[in-house]
């Protein structure tokens, strides 16, 4: 099973990247199942069980944080995301949860990779020549702190349907 295991944000920071998004969607097309979250790790052919308990241990020892929304970035000529700052707990959650699991880690989320880039994906472009609307979308975007409060296992779908698998809050 694909898995990916995400960040939520509070209610509030979720309206926020539904707002941001919402300008850029209605320029080059809304994408389906968009769900505000923050990807920490992306997992091929990962078994469910296993992962699900570790990540639930991982929860348990953590506590809720902030993150810093810094810019909006395409990530592919497909996929428009706002970046967040890697640094801080962000940063460093990512290294620990990373320690185990890798050998199903896509190439993005891999730690041995390095090409790992907290993000928020806004949308998923169906074709190449919507980006070229993008410009006109005034998205007000500043930057912006958002607090962490949960975090869930997700499997998303080709159709663009998600599913949340498991979710676990975050102490205070």
């Amino acid at each position: 099973m694909d898995i990916s295991v995400i960040w939520i944000p509070e209610t509030s920071a979720g309206e926020r990247l539904i707002e941001i998004r919402k300008p850029l969607a209605a320029h080059a097309g809304a994408s389906p199942g968009y769900y505000p979250h923050l990807t920490l790790g992306v997992y091929y052919d990962v078994p469910f069980e296993p992962l699900n308990a570790y990540t639930r241990k991982f929860a348990m020892r953590i506590h809720q944080f902030s993150v810093r929304y810094t810019k909006l970035v395409q990530l592919t000529p497909a996929i428009l995301a706002l970046e967040v700052e890697n640094k801080g707990a962000v940063q460093s959650y990512y290294a620990e949860y990373h320690k185990e699991f890798e050998e199903y880690a896509d190439e993005w989320t891999h730690k041995g990779e390095g090409k790992y880039l907290p993000h928020s994906t806004l949308l998923y472009l169906e074709k190449p020549e919507d980006r070229n609307h993008l410009a006109d979308a005034d998205t007000g975007f500043e930057p912006f702190d958002a607090k962490i409060v949960k975090v869930q296992l997700s499997r998303f779908y080709e159709e663009g349907r998600y599913e949340i698998l498991s979710s676990y809050d975050l102490d205070e």
